[in-house]
């Protein structure tokens, strides 16, 4: 039976736990694993694994053994604010460590729901003090160590100690180290995650608002006859090592008109180097230097081929290019997609999802599209003969040939045409998530004809010219196709949403000057330690806050911009309201708020400019619009 106190901590703090416990309490299979006493009268449990007999702490004396484990990594763990505990066990190491490391803070996790029971029988969970554990998980199905692991680190942004209790590695060998491996590659994720947001959460945005002058002047390439796209090949040209290999079987291709040619990324400045005009380009990437792709189409005043572009690409990418444009709205796009959200590209399934490449984005935009066959060229996810980028592509900034130290980051892959295929962790993921892609696009047939490419699932290897022969046997391009242009955005539907972000523009600053009165009145009242006053204070703050959320010019364009500082702000806020010292919440509050604070006015006092400018626009197209009608 579960101890009272160990009952009546875990309904106050760990209520899902205890939920978990009764419904399997009554099962004779958790009293199953013996207990025992030690040699100095704590308890132990003693476990069956592989024909042997194992303790799980020591049969003489648990404390000293737990002493001994932290002693060894003291060092390393000293270093952390957060420490991660798998295999709980009945406790003594992380009693140990809690009494080593009394600022840090704790999540525990036991992959033995059957351990944890017993442990909760026979120990007091007071020996610890619980206010320090920030999570507790209790595994009773194995794949909930994803479901555990995901929260964990969507709620903890401090950096964890990763400690392994030394008995499960040795017990639970396979399971601990699949745990290991799903926890760093986890993490991993996370980490990139943020860093991608730190990276580009203004420029997101900034770009987003540059580029919906164009939005509005361009049409969207959803706005195409269907019968363009629908059913049709498109060859997807990128600018692999391998694409070198096609530039016969591209021309022809291009001479017979048997395929769209789709250039992605840099694989146009080989293209033009081989006198090949693809039928179109995609781009979304939203750095500054996305311009210098196109520099032959800039250079040559090339205004034949149309540009698809990401309405989040980089803002200097439009301007200089002469080609027909038409607009794809990106994920990461807020500004477009609220303003746009009366056309309903939403419902439409319009919106293309980010991706950390240009191939994924345009491989869903041409299923989308509906097209029928989808040819992979130049797709090589790797490199071969230790090449960056086909022949034919020259950047003064990135040298054609591996340095030694790239060369020494390369792992093997399977290869699409035999064998193996040097890549990259980055080429790696990029093709996995291609992949995870595949997997959603029924009816749309993908073959890869990348010789020295890597493998990648859900494509069919065949050769470009086998292809040609038996796949491409009649002309299937539409002649200018990008003017059959079916149906156009109601700009006055867009008039009325760029209305209310003004109005909302103009609220924000009283509702921010509003919490920065509450935060100024908390630091007041810490001053003079009037802790009973905390409570009325907060719960107007707390409707300002609610305010400010409500408040759609911050929603658009402010939180997006500072979407890493407020998810750390909200994971703070969210372990502050547990905290019973008054004085140290209100203190941590204020810091907090004050923080957020100065970057919120940060952010319009950087975008002031570029928002007036884009919302005269909006009003001078609607306007013109009406005198047209």
């Amino acid at each position: 039976m579960i101890m009272v106190d160990n009952l009546i901590l875990m309904k106050r703090r760990f209520p899902e736990v205890l939920s978990l416990l009764n419904q399997f309490e009554d099962r004779s299979s958790l009293d199953a694993i013996p207990v025992i006493e030690s040699k100095k009268g704590l308890p132990t449990v003693q476990i069956q694994a592989e024909g042997k007999s194992n303790f799980l702490h020591s049969k003489y004396d648990p404390y000293q053994e737990a002493v001994q484990w932290v002693d060894k990594f003291e060092n390393e763990i000293k270093t952390y604010n957060h420490i991660f505990v798998y295999g709980i066990g009945f406790g003594y190491h992380v009693e140990e460590l809690m009494n080593r490391f009394p600022d840090a803070e704790f999540t525990l996790y036991e992959p033995d729901f059957h351990i944890f029971y017993n442990y909760v029988s026979n120990r007091n969970l007071k020996h610890m003090p619980m206010k320090r554990v920030k999570h507790l998980f209790v595994e009773y199905i194995p794949m909930m160590s994803e479901v555990y692991l995901k929260h964990f680190v969507e709620s903890s942004h401090a950096q964890a100690y990763l400690f392994i209790h030394p008995v499960y590695e040795r017990v639970y060998l396979d399971k601990t180290r699949t745990f290991i491996e799903l926890f760093k590659k986890m993490v991993h994720q996370y980490t990139k995650h943020l860093a991608i947001n730190t990276r580009y959460e203004r420029l997101w945005t900034i770009n987003s608002m540059s580029n919906f002058v164009k939005v509005l002047d361009t049409p969207s390439v959803f706005h195409l006859d269907r019968s363009v796209f629908e059913k049709k090949p498109v060859v997807m040209v990128a600018a692999g090592p391998s694409l070198q290999d096609e530039f016969e079987n591209l021309r022809f291709i291009k001479e017979h008109k048997l395929a769209y040619i789709i250039s992605i990324g840099s694989a146009n400045r080989a293209l033009l180097a081989n006198g090949i005009l693809p039928d179109a380009v995609t781009t979304y990437d939203p750095n500054a230097s996305n311009a210098g792709v196109f520099q032959e189409f800039f250079e040559k005043q090339i205004d034949t081929v149309p540009m698809i572009f990401g309405s989040s690409v980089g803002y200097r990418t439009l301007p200089g290019f002469k080609g027909p444009l038409l607009h794809m709205v990106t994920s990461q796009d807020t500004v477009g997609a609220y303003l746009l959200k009366d056309q309903k590209i939403t419902e439409k399934n319009e919106i293309l999802s980010d991706a950390p490449t240009i191939a994924v984005v345009t491989l869903e935009l041409l299923y989308k599209l509906g097209c029928g066959r989808v040819i992979l060229v130049g797709q090589n996810f790797g490199y071969r003969d230790n090449q960056y980028y086909s022949q034919g592509i020259n950047y003064e900034h990135r040298p054609t040939q591996l340095s030694d130290k790239e060369q020494q980051e390369l792992f093997d892959v399977e290869a699409a045409d035999g064998g193996f295929v040097k890549t990259t962790e980055t080429h790696n993921s990029g093709r996995f998530q291609m992949e995870g892609y595949l997997e959603k696009f029924e009816g749309m047939e993908v073959i890869n004809t990348t010789r020295g490419g890597a493998k990648i699932r859900g494509t069919d290897f065949e050769c470009l010219e086998d292809v040609i022969k038996t796949r491409l046997s009649e002309a299937a391009v539409v002649s200018n196709w990008h003017n059959r242009i079916v149906h156009y955005y109601n700009v006055d539907s867009i008039k009325q949403r760029a209305d209310e972000l003004q109005k909302n523009y103009n609220e924000l600053p009283e509702l921010l000057n509003e919490i920065t009165k509450c935060i100024k009145k908390l630091n007041t009242l810490i001053h003079y330690q009037e802790a009973k006053q905390f409570e009325k204070v907060y719960g107007k703050l707390d409707a300002h806050v609610k305010n400010m959320h409500r408040n759609i010019f911050f929603d658009v364009i402010v939180k997006p911009m500072i979407r890493n500082e407020f998810e750390l702000f909200q994971k703070d806020i969210t372990q502050i309201r547990f905290e019973t010292d008054l004085s140290g919440k209100a203190s941590k509050v204020v810091s907090l708020f004050g923080s957020l604070i100065y970057e919120i006015y940060h952010v319009l006092e950087s975008v002031a400019d570029l928002y007036a400018h884009l919302n005269q626009y909006i009003v001078h197209s609607s306007r013109v619009e009406l005198q047209e009608n």
